[in-house]
C-alpha cells in the first residue's frame, strides 16, 4: 500500500464507529491506501466492532491489539506493522471531510515530509464563551483544534497526531513518538507525545506543511466541556513540560539524575513563565465584558499546569527508573 491510516484507540468503538463510516466516503486522489486499527489494550467490544465494520466497508481494514496501555505504543507498533511509504495518523474519535487524502498529495509529490491537516470542533454541546476564548487563536491543544485558514502554510510549527501524515521512514529514523496518553493511574510515565516528535523532526531540517483541505472534525463530547476537564488537561500538559524539561537538561547539561538544584531552578523557571503567560493573557482581553471571570479561569488553569510539573519532577527526582524512561533514546522499542 502507498499509504496507511493509522487509527489508535482505547475503548471507544462506538465513536469509532463514526470515523470509519466517515473514511468511506474518502476521494482517493489516485492513492492505494488502507486502514490499520491498532487496539491499546481496550476491554470493551472494539474487535467486534471493527470486524464487523471491515465487512462491509469499501476499503481494507486490519486489527491489531497493542498489550501495552500508552498512545506512543500504539502509534510505534503501527510504524512496525506496515510497510507503506505514507502513514497518515487519525484519532479515534474524528469525522473525516472527503478531501482528507489531499494530505498525502503534497508528500507524494516531495514537496514536504509531513503534512498536519485542519481540525475543527465538532461540540456535542454549545460551549461556554471561556472556552471559545481559548479558540480564539485557532489553536487549542486541550481540544486538539487547529484551524489556521484556508491557505496552505509551508514550514508550519506543530504536530498534532490526531491528523497527521508523515514518511514511515522518518518516524523509525527519528526513533519514535514520545511517551503520551495514558490513563491517570500511570500518569507518571506520559511525555511530550508528538511535540517531542516534532522537535526532533524539525531539529533535522524536515518540512511540514498545513493543508487546510485534509480537514477533519474532532467529536468533543459534553463531558469534556467544563472546567474540570480542562484543568486535569492542564495539570497532564505539566507533566509533558517537566518530561520535556529534564530531556533537555539531559541533552545539553548530560545529568545523569536529577538533583534538587535542577527541579528547584526547573520550577522557578516554569513560574516565571506561567506569570507572564498569564498576565499576558489578561492584559489581552481587557476589551471583553467577561474578563474577569476569563483571567480567572486562565490563571485556575495555569496553575494547574505548575502542579502537574511539580508533580512530575518530584516523583522523577526520588525514582531512577523513572528518569531513565524520560531520558530514554528510542520509544520504538518496548525495552
Amino acid at each position: 500500500m502507498e499509504i496507511t491510516i493509522i487509527i489508535p484507540t482505547r475503548n471507544r468503538a462506538e465513536i469509532l464507529k463514526k470515523t470509519l463510516d466517515s473514511i468511506n466516503n474518502l476521494n482517493s486522489f489516485d492513492l492505494e491506501w488502507e486502514v490499520l486499527i491498532i487496539d491499546n489494550a481496550s476491554t470493551d467490544d472494539t474487535k467486534d466492532v471493527v470486524n464487523r465494520i471491515s465487512k462491509e466497508s469499501n476499503y481494507p481494514i486490519r486489527y491489531i491489539y497493542e498489550k501495552n496501555v500508552g498512545l506512543h505504543f500504539a502509534r510505534n507498533r503501527a510504524v512496525t506493522e506496515t510497510k507503506s511509504n505514507i502513514v497518515a495518523y487519525l484519532d479515534d474519535d474524528v469525522v473525516v471531510e472527503p478531501n482528507w487524502l489531499k494530505g498525502a498529495v503534497c508528500i507524494r509529490e516531495n514537496k514536504c515530509e509531513a503534512v498536519i491537516g485542519k481540525i475543527l470542533p465538532l461540540w456535542e454541546i454549545t460551549p461556554p464563551k471561556y472556552v471559545l476564548e481559548f479558540l480564539r487563536g485557532g489553536i487549542y491543544g486541550p481540544y486538539s483544534i487547529l484551524d489556521c485558514g484556508e491557505k496552505r502554510i509551508h514550514d508550519f510549527k506543530y504536530f498534532f497526531g490526531g491528523n497527521l501524515f508523515i514518511l514511515r521512514d522518518i518516524i523509525i529514523k527519528l526513533k519514535g513518538f514520545h511517551p503520551d496518553g495514558f490513563p491517570q493511574r500511570d500518569i507518571i510515565y506520559r511525555g511530550d507525545g508528538e511535540g517531542g516528535f516534532f522537535r526532533k523532526f524539525s531539529k533535522a531540517g524536515y518540512r511540514c506543511y498545513y493543508e487546510p483541505e485534509a480537514a477533519i472534525y474532532h467529536v468533543i463530547p459534553s463531558e469534556r466541556i467544563n472546567l474540570n476537564y480542562l484543568k486535569r488537561r492542564y495539570y497532564n500538559q505539566g507533566i509533558s513540560d517537566s518530561f520535556t524539561k529534564i530531556r533537555k537538561l539531559y541533552e545539553v547539561d548530560k545529568i545523569n539524575t536529577l538533583s534538587k538544584k535542577n527541579i528547584s531552578l526547573s520550577i522557578i523557571y516554569h513560574i516565571l513563565i506561567l506569570i507572564y503567560n498569564a498576565c499576558k493573557g489578561v492584559c489581552t482581553l481587557l476589551t471583553f465584558n467577561h474578563v474577569n471571570k476569563y483571567g480567572i479561569i486562565k490563571l485556575i488553569l495555569l496553575f494547574n499546569s505548575l502542579k502537574g510539573y511539580y508533580f512530575h519532577q518530584s516523583k522523577v527526582i526520588k525514582n531512577t527508573d523513572l528518569f531513565h524512561w524520560v531520558i530514554k533514546d528510542n520509544y520504538l522499542t518496548n525495552e
